[in-house]
């Protein structure tokens, strides 16, 4: 379980990261946009699985 959890947060960080480095550098305006849209949807998906890791551990 706290290998997920730190997997979890590694890939939203890295996901986010890469987001942010998209937006600093001047790309392709309709691949940036992909790419910031698919980082940000792993960002996201991360997210929600962080939450729900916590809602359970303070459920127990």
């Amino acid at each position: 379980m706290q290998d997920m959890e730190t997997f979890v947060r590694a890939l939203g960080a890295l996901s986010l990261v890469f987001w942010l480095t998209t937006l600093a550098f001047r790309m392709d305006t309709t691949a940036r946009r992909g790419i910031q849209a698919a980082a940000f949807l792993v960002f996201g998906f991360a997210m929600l699985i962080a939450l729900f890791q916590t809602a359970v551990y303070f459920w127990r």
